[in-house]
């Protein structure tokens, strides 16, 4: 992904709900495991942008990111495309995310 000029950013090692976690170290462990994990595997330093899990963040999970380097980045469009058996055909998921598409949009899709 890197090499396609994409970045690779954090999105916690175990997808948990971060909003219902108020120990600072855990949180931490969520996104120092995965920096490490891709340290391991790719040799790269992991992009310094956070996605909470399912969206879900309080002010307490801002700043601790924030305080451990994180700029925290939502989107701003979300596909329902998570449920492999609740998909539309190809022409109609192209024109819903076309229709929603606008400039500076943040996608999120799953593979």
């Amino acid at each position: 992904m890197e090499n396609e000029g994409h970045l690779v950013c954090n999105h916690t090692a175990h997808h948990k709900d971060m909003s219902k976690i108020t120990d600072v170290t855990e949180f931490c462990s969520e996104l120092c495991s995965l920096e490490i994990a891709y340290k391991e595997l790719t040799g790269n330093e992991i992009q310094k942008f956070y996605r909470p899990p399912e969206g879900k963040f309080n002010k307490k999970n801002l700043k601790i990111a924030s305080e451990y380097g994180y700029k925290t980045v939502f989107w701003s469009f979300a596909y329902a495309d998570w449920d492999n058996n609740k998909q539309p055909c190809v022409d109609a998921a192209r024109k819903k995310v076309l229709d929603n598409i606008h400039n500076g949009a943040v996608l999120l899709l799953h593979p």
